[in-house]
């Protein structure tokens, strides 16, 4: 893109496109990697900063589990400012990418979450089966948390069911 300067005079300057396929054209898998880590770094050094732009940067430097936190922390934030929809996708992002090891417990608390969201969406149905989700994963794991998030969740489709409509879950 041409810019011109205080002084008129016309300079040539790169976007982030065309600095992002250089890159990608001239750098190896692991140079690319250590670029990302590094944007990261500097983001996360920000006053403020959009945790889903440090979890992109954060993924294509390999960093899967550091990504997933800030998605979590952005999926929070769109709760307490209620875009609820962008949550729900936030924790099916999340949810979809859980490394198979992860705790039934968080697994659970996740869906219950996404659950939370969906109902405060207006997704009643979507909602229920969400948290059915929840109470079936919370179930398994045979220990005291998990039987009261398996209460807690079975006790939110319920209301969901019931009502057709959430009082802010």
């Amino acid at each position: 893109q041409r810019v011109t300067d205080e002084h008129g005079e016309s300079h040539l300057t790169l976007t982030h496109d065309m600095l992002k396929e250089y890159i990608k054209e001239t750098s190896s898998e692991a140079r690319q990697r250590a670029l990302h880590a590094r944007i990261a770094e500097q983001l996360e050094g920000q006053a403020v900063t959009d945790p889903l732009r440090v979890s992109h940067h954060l993924w294509q430097a390999g960093e899967e589990q550091r990504a997933r936190q800030c998605v979590a922390r952005a999926a929070r934030d769109a709760i307490e400012v209620e875009a609820f929809d962008l949550a729900v996708r936030l924790h099916q992002w999340l949810l979809e990418r859980l490394p198979e090891d992860t705790s039934d417990t968080l697994r659970a608390a996740l869906y219950e979450s996404e659950g939370d969201a969906r109902a405060n969406a207006g997704q009643w149905l979507a909602a229920a089966e969400t948290f059915m989700q929840a109470a079936e994963i919370a179930q398994r794991t045979h220990h005291e948390e998990g039987e009261r998030l398996f209460l807690r969740v079975l006790r939110k489709a319920a209301e969901v069911n019931l009502s057709g409509k959430s009082n802010r879950l």
